[in-house]
């Protein structure tokens, strides 16, 4: 099934001054009307099973319990949708649905199954149907061994405050054969109709929604539907409906059809293309029944009637999505089926279809990427030219001719929406594009530092944000990107300056707004600060967490239950410390984690599922290991035993760190095995359980430096120093969401000589980012990582 739509502006699209997308009409579309957003079924925007293209169409091709999809994506100018039409070409037994996507519940609105080649869905007008930029999305899809070919697809425009019914339905009537009563009325006069909704029950009824009162799932778009029901006796009714979902009145007599037959007649109806332009010739093959009647342009009159020919042709003298209907039937009259077919009838031009292919879409930089737009294709001509723009810069790269491939090295990591520019032999233009991600980072500076012990790294009010310590003048500061990718920085904000602040801090959001956990060097004390608003540009006054007591050297600041919580270290203890209120600004007696010699370097406090957890190292144990302990309860108002966290073949554990990932914990560190070192991973299950499992290596390293963990797009990585004599930052992805495998190591960047490194990791729209300073340089740089 096709995940609800994520939207984003694409190469080549513009907004207008509401920030919606500016729709670009083409002249089919505006041959069907133009309140109508169109589309041709190959003209999707996204897809997934065995899907093709043929002529205007999509074909979509459902293996036995599988799925085929088409995803559409319709910029509306923020007109709201009221009506989804679907023009879809299938044969006897096939069935399709189709959903709106919508954006009040954040759900698809799914319809069907149906067997109808013309189906008109009229969508809920309580709802928004469309994105924040103003489209609207739209999925059709085939399941389990049906084919369909999508011919067409279009949205109607609700139109606001519309309460105006149509008129009444009149002249309904029709004969009963076989199992089917064939329906026709007369059609009802109104500008802005959307077809006609078609009520039956086994009871008389006068209301919609009276009990057991059934439609037929969708609107007819013409004034004749041929219903086919079980054996017994039905009343059936017929009301007009328009855009914008209000309902006319029923007729004022009942239709009551007595089916006694459950033989079920069926036809099929194959057009020789689903594109053709006006003045050209249309031809389409019949069977299944002894005589037909033929409509060909959808008008409700039979061009062709008892006909036992089974290939009829016509000329095409009008333009839009041609309706053909074929009423079939025995000699005798006692069967009869109605079937249909879609055809886009074009007036003018039409424009070319772009595609564009690539030879990979995940590449080092340098890789040469091998792109193909073969399946461009000029339906009523020639494709006279192929221009590439290969970055996604509204610059063209290159002009291939009449050549439809080409070939690109990117020189620097990133997200390129490549794109194809096809110009047709009467000049119309079509753009297509496929991202490629160039794997790498691309870094640059965003402060002075003067050196850092130690740099946190986490998003605040939606933007990546930084503090360090500046070892120049002892200082904390904290630093807010400008905007959600952190590409754009301002200049660092002073948290406390009143005494000197040394060793480490630790940063985190409580209750909306940036804190800090640091060392008041000063006055020998761990403190804690929160901003005084939600962006971190102003900061309160500072409370010791742990008052009386020369402890915080050391610390890992999180929210435990509701309120902040710091695991810190004293002399030779690993203590915990938990405010009373939200804000912090009031603290809880301190707790002893552990009081072992060599205890509590490398602290993370974790918030693990009913309770909190502490992991750290603890270098008296012979030999040096990693430690994890937890709370007694959900404040960890006291704490359990202290385990074992690391792997036992490992003679030594250095630079620990560890995360929460929705599937529960995750830790990282260097150990010492056969006089060489690896970079491993351990995992704790998301249950209240302190057991670590699932040791892996992710790196053998020459001599180790840091390392984190963070998350981003749903999935866990890692960014480690390896402090050799070409120090380097490596990037390593996780390949699913419990860190069991890892991928290739990307190498971010490196220098020429050994390198002392401090490093933070976190997300920016979905990416991964890394904060870090060379401490011989004097700045701290930020990375996006592309992978």
């Amino acid at each position: 099934m096709p995940q609800f739509p994520e939207d984003q502006l694409q190469p080549g699209e513009s907004l207008d001054a509401d920030g919606f997308v500016i729709p670009q009409r083409n002249a089919v579309a505006s041959a069907l009307s133009l309140n109508d957003e169109f589309q041709a079924g190959r003209d999707f925007f996204d897809d997934s099973g065995l899907v093709g293209k043929d002529a205007a169409a999509a074909t979509l091709l459902a293996g036995a319990n599988q799925t085929a999809w088409t995803m559409h994506r319709f910029p509306m100018g923020g007109s709201e949708p009221g009506v989804l039409s679907v023009d879809a070409n299938l044969q006897p037994g096939m069935q399709y649905y189709a959903a709106a996507a919508n954006f009040s519940t954040g759900r698809w609105d799914w319809s069907g199954p149906f067997s109808d080649s013309h189906v008109r869905i009229l969508l809920d007008p309580q709802s928004s149907h469309l994105s924040g930029l103003g489209n609207a999305w739209v999925a059709v899809l085939a399941f389990d061994g049906s084919e369909i070919d999508l011919v067409s697809l279009a949205l109607a425009q609700r139109a606001i405050g519309d309460t105006d019914a149509p008129g009444e339905v009149s002249g309904i009537g029709g004969p009963i054969t076989g199992s089917s009563i064939d329906l026709s009325w007369d059609p009802v006069a109104d500008g802005d109709l959307a077809g006609y909704a078609i009520y039956y029950s086994k009871n008389s009824f006068s209301s919609p929604d009276a009990a057991g009162v059934m439609n037929i799932g969708y609107l007819e778009g013409t004034t004749r539907h041929l219903l086919t029901l079980p054996p017994d006796v039905y009343y059936i009714r017929v009301a007009a409906v328009d855009i914008n979902g209000n309902h006319g009145p029923f007729a004022s007599g009942i239709i009551t059809a007595d089916i006694q037959d459950d033989t079920v007649q069926q036809i099929s109806v194959t057009p020789s293309t689903t594109l053709l332009p006006v003045g050209s010739e249309l031809s389409i093959t019949v069977s299944g029944a002894e005589l037909y009647d033929v409509d060909f342009d959808g008008d409700g009159v039979f061009e062709v009637t008892g006909s036992s020919d089974t290939e009829y042709k016509m000329e095409m003298d009008s333009a839009g999505v041609l309706r053909t209907r074929v009423h079939g039937y025995d000699a005798g009259g006692t069967y009869t089926a109605l079937s249909g077919l879609s055809v886009l009838i074009n007036i003018g031009n039409l424009p070319p279809f772009a595609d564009i292919n690539a030879s990979s879409n995940n590449v080092a930089v340098g890789q040469v990427v091998n792109f193909d737009a073969g399946s461009s294709i000029d339906l009523d001509g020639l494709v006279a030219k192929y221009e590439w723009d290969f970055e996604g810069d509204d610059v063209y790269d290159l002009d291939s001719g009449t050549d439809p491939s080409a070939s690109w090295a990117y020189d620097k990591a990133g997200h390129y929406a490549a794109r194809i520019r096809v110009t047709d032999d009467d000049g119309d233009r079509t753009v297509a594009s496929i991202g490629v991600t160039v794997r790498g980072m691309n870094f640059f500076p965003i402060a002075e530092s003067g050196g850092s012990s130690n740099i946190e790294l986490a998003t605040v009010n939606g933007n990546p944000s930084i503090a360090f310590i500046n070892q120049l003048n002892s200082t904390p500061y904290f630093l807010r990107a400008d905007d959600s990718a952190g590409e754009s920085w301002d200049i660092p904000v002073v948290v406390y300056n009143t005494t000197l602040v040394t060793f480490s801090l630790s940063m985190a959001v409580v209750n909306g707004n940036p804190a800090i956990a640091f060392y008041d060097f000063g006055n020998l004390r761990g403190k804690f600060v929160r901003a005084t608003d939600a962006n971190g540009s102003a900061w309160g006054t500072p409370v010791e967490y742990n008052p009386g007591f020369d402890t915080g050297g050391i610390n890992d600041l999180a929210v435990i239950n509701g309120n902040p919580a710091i695991l810190h270290r004293g002399p030779n203890t690993m203590l915990y410390t938990r405010a009373s209120n939200a804000n912090g600004t009031a603290w809880n007696a301190t707790v002893t984690v552990d009081n072992t010699v060599g205890t509590g370097l490398q602290p993370v406090l974790l918030n693990t599922v009913e309770r909190p957890t502490a992991v750290f190292i603890r270098t008296s144990d012979v030999p040096a290991s990693w430690r994890s302990c937890d709370g007694d309860d959900a404040d960890g108002t006291t704490w359990g035993s202290v385990n074992q966290g690391g792997d036992v073949d490992a003679t030594n554990s250095y630079k620990l760190n560890a995360i929460d990932i929705p599937t529960g914990s995750l830790a990282a560190s260097y150990v010492n095995v056969n006089n060489g070192f690896e970079l491993r991973t351990r995992y704790m299950r998301n249950v209240h359980i302190n057991q670590w499992v699932n040791s892996r290596v992710v790196a053998k390293v020459e001599s180790y430096g840091e390392v984190k963990l963070g998350m981003a797009g749903g999935l866990p990585f890692l960014v480690y120093h390896e402090d050799t004599n070409h120090a380097r930052l490596i990037f390593v992805p996780a390949l699913d969401g419990y860190g069991n495998a890892w991928g290739d190591p990307v190498i971010l960047t490196s220098y020429d000589a050994a390198a002392p490194i401090v490093l933070a990791v976190g997300e920016a729209d979905g990416r991964p980012v890394v904060a870090w300073q060379n401490n011989t340089e004097n700045f701290i740089n930020f990375g996006i990582i592309y992978n």
